[in-house]
């Protein structure tokens, strides 16, 4: 019995013991859980605030230097769109004024005495279609002050216009059929010259901006060696912006010498034609069949529809934008002198050549390399074939003001 008793109470025991073990256990992980949870938690929230930061920084960057700009030029469009239009609704609703109350307030048409007056009093027609003429009761007035001088009663004007036949000599308020369609054509002609033009001008400031992106790029000078368009590049920054015609030359012969080993390349052969006559460093008939080269390889390039537009339309937009930003600074002459061989070479347009020559000419008026490409230009039959020289030409531009 006493046996029995013993065990049962050390059973007893450890199962108290064991009881209490398990507790403390439960509590300790339900601590250990807890840290965990509440670490856990401090580390999502520093993450989220690290993450919030750089987003605003991204945002802030890209806000500042690509969004602002554009963002604010949108506004400005918007007001000036909204200010247009408030003064186009502005002018048409007192044009309609003017019309109704001139309308309301003359003579009906059709007493043809009382119109001879209004009729001799508005001048010569404004224009004629057919039999019919249009005419404006407050003639045709050249300057502000008559304008001013012939309002009705000293605060309208009388811009209003009415149509006469000149046979019968009738006049009436509505505009003829045919005037209509007329109008009608030539508003439409207009629009579409309107898109033509906002295309041109938008392909131009596209030109423009590659172009300066082209003249501002750095450049890394341990990856010129592997890539060939970057040498390109950096061969045409050097020999443009620069003007260190020295560093250039070596760069050149190492895109001819790339160029040699595989097919011709317009760029190439444009660049360095117009290097090698900027420079002096190659004889102009050999200059010449660089540029046919080249113009030969964009031919088979434009057949063969790899190619639309001219493959130096950038660069000749560089040399523009180089001449003319930099104009009255150091380097100015070779600009132009630049941008007129590029003229010659690559588009073949010969005045606008001459002019930028000209300007060349009237900077550095004592360049050799300069007077003997003006007088090729002058007197070679395959451009203006002229018998004059170039102090007759530079001497006529500086009579008449032309530089």
């Amino acid at each position: 019995v006493q046996e029995r008793c013993i065990t049962k109470l050390q059973a007893l025991f450890r199962r108290s013991k064991a009881r209490q073990a398990a507790l403390h256990l439960q509590a300790a992980n339900r601590i250990k859980r807890r840290l965990i949870n509440l670490r856990k938690q401090k580390r999502d929230q520093a993450c989220i605030k690290i993450q919030s930061f750089f987003r605003m920084h991204a945002t802030r960057v890209y806000y500042k230097e690509f969004l602002r700009d554009r963002l604010l030029t949108f506004r400005a469009s918007r007001i000036l769109a909204c200010v247009v239009q408030r003064l186009w609704r502005g002018f048409k609703g007192r044009r309609r004024f003017r019309r109704q109350f001139e309308i309301a307030t003359l003579p009906d048409p059709a007493e043809h005495d009382s119109w001879i007056q209004l009729q001799a009093e508005a001048g010569p027609a404004k224009r004629e279609l057919g039999v019919y003429a249009e005419y404006i009761l407050s003639g045709n007035p050249s300057t502000w002050r008559e304008r001013n001088l012939i309002k009705r009663h000293g605060k309208y004007y009388r811009d209003v216009s009415f149509y006469a036949n000149t046979i019968t000599r009738k006049i009436s308020w509505t505009k003829p059929k045919g005037w209509i369609f007329n109008d009608v054509r030539e508003y439409y002609a207009l629009r579409v010259q309107t898109f033509w033009r906002a295309r041109v001008a938008k392909r131009k400031i596209n030109l423009l901006v590659k172009a300066n992106k082209l003249l501002t790029n750095t450049f890394d000078s341990e990856r010129i060696t592997s890539d060939i368009v970057l040498l390109c590049n950096y061969t045409f920054y050097v020999h443009v912006q620069c003007h260190d015609y020295d560093k250039a030359r070596p760069l050149y012969a190492k895109m001819m010498s790339y160029m040699e080993m595989r097919v011709d390349n317009a760029f190439v052969l444009y660049s360095y034609a117009i290097f090698a006559a900027v420079s002096g460093d190659q004889d102009w008939e050999e200059i010449k069949d660089y540029a046919w080269r080249a113009k030969l390889q964009e031919q088979r390039r434009r057949e063969s529809g790899r190619l639309a537009n001219s493959a130096y339309d950038i660069a000749s937009t560089a040399f523009y934008l180089q001449a003319v930003s930099n104009e009255g600074a150091r380097g100015g002459s070779e600009n132009w002198h630049n941008y007129a061989i590029c003229q010659m070479l690559v588009h073949h347009d010969l005045p606008c050549a001459r002019m930028c020559l000209l300007r060349a000419l009237k900077l550095n008026p004592h360049n050799k390399t300069l007077i003997s490409h003006f007088n090729a230009l002058l007197q070679d039959e395959d451009y203006l074939g002229l018998s004059t020289t170039v102090q007759k030409e530079y001497g006529q531009a500086l009579s008449t003001n032309f530089v």
